[in-house]
């Protein structure tokens, strides 16, 4: 640092001087990330209260450090990361390298009524949310009541949402838009969002664990729900939401996110994120993974299930429910494995086959007893 900007900083101690955040590839979510995110909602707090989103320009200085310690109402869950070969999806998604779990409702049973995943391409040039899969519980999406009669329905977004331009630095703008549809029986319904982005800051972002060096980026954005039923419509209701987004270096994601009124004066939530896994980089072709033959039956599965894998030698076969708990795994020893599933709750479930550790193929599979 030059001496006279060292003498500046100096003499003003409420100065911040930090060099400008550079965002790259490894500020984009990769499969093995899991992140543990906290949402605080604030009931309409002045942002003087107890969080500080600064001001625009260079060295800023933000501060949420206090937002644990605020009363606010909060909630914690884990956001996981994988490839998408492991959602048995990834053909409906060829250009897609990252995937996460969105969404996913059961019943009183534990009988699976939603399940939705997101998909992600990773460049160079940054995140790009891409397509999006369900699976349906189509009783419960049409009339809220379950039918047990579960269907898959596959949405590309026309273009691509941008989650992260790694051309992010102070002066950067622009207004990104994407747009999905999906076709369910008599009803249509798609997803509009536009969102405006101006990056004003950069700065030194105070957090409850630590500072922090940042990006501000100022964020409009509007989202369009649209439903018609028959050719009527149900529902048609854009929402404006305004917020500030604070982007560091090796996260993923942005580390904060701070929702608030169209004055940016008022704070009506904020979201912390922290790593708890690093990811594990990008997977290899899907090509590569998928030369040799397996085959899984009976599919749906009452009592048990069977595994055929030629070649056998050196896999490993791993069974996870819904949410990412493995509930049973082994290794394949002949060319036949059989797995008894009696005791398994119904419901969606994957089996992961391993070749030296890697996941080589993926099949969902259906118990209902």
């Amino acid at each position: 640092m030059k001496l006279k900007t060292l003498l500046f900083c100096m003499l003003a101690a409420v100065t911040v001087c930090s060099a400008q955040v550079s965002l790259d590839i490894n500020d984009c979510p990769s499969p093995g990330l899991e992140l543990n995110v906290t949402e605080y909602w604030s009931g309409q707090v002045n942002l003087d209260d107890s969080v500080d989103v600064g001001m625009a320009g260079a060295n800023g200085s933000y501060d949420i450090s206090a937002i644990s310690d605020s009363g606010f109402w909060s909630e914690t869950h884990v956001i996981e990361f994988i490839d998408p070969i492991q959602t048995d999806w990834a053909n409906e998604h060829p250009n897609t390298n990252v995937s996460t779990l969105a969404d996913l409702e059961t019943d009183s049973l534990g009988d699976t009524l939603i399940v939705q995943y997101l998909y992600y391409q990773v460049t160079d040039d940054g995140c790009f949310e891409n397509g999006i899969s369900f699976l349906i519980d189509t009783g419960f999406i049409m009339s809220q009541n379950p039918s047990g009669n579960l269907i898959e329905v596959h949405a590309t977004y026309s273009p691509g949402g941008h989650q992260l331009n790694t051309s992010y630095a102070l002066g950067f703008n622009s207004m990104d838009t994407s747009f999905w549809e999906i076709t369910l029986g008599d009803m249509y319904h798609y997803e509009q969002v536009v969102r405006e982005i101006n990056v004003d800051g950069y700065g030194q972002l105070n957090t409850p664990d630590g500072v922090v060096d940042v990006l501000r980026v100022q964020v409009v954005s509007f989202e369009t729900n649209h439903t018609e039923m028959n050719g009527n419509v149900v529902e048609s209701v854009t929402d404006t939401i305004y917020s500030f987004e604070y982007w560091g270096n090796n996260v993923g994601t942005a580390i904060a996110i701070v929702e608030v009124n169209a004055n940016w004066d008022v704070v009506y939530s904020v979201e912390y994120t922290k790593v708890s896994k690093a990811g594990n980089g990008y997977p290899t072709s899907v090509t590569e993974i998928n030369s040799f033959s397996y085959s899984v039956y009976p599919n749906p599965a009452d009592t048990r299930l069977k595994v055929i894998l030629d070649p056998s030698k050196n896999k490993t076969i791993e069974i996870y429910n819904i949410i990412g708990d493995k509930v049973w795994s082994q290794q394949a020893g002949s060319r036949e494995t059989v797995i008894d599933v009696s005791d398994f709750q119904n419901g969606v479930y994957f089996l992961n086959i391993y070749s030296k550790g890697e996941v080589i193929n993926t099949e969902k599979v259906i118990i209902n007893h």
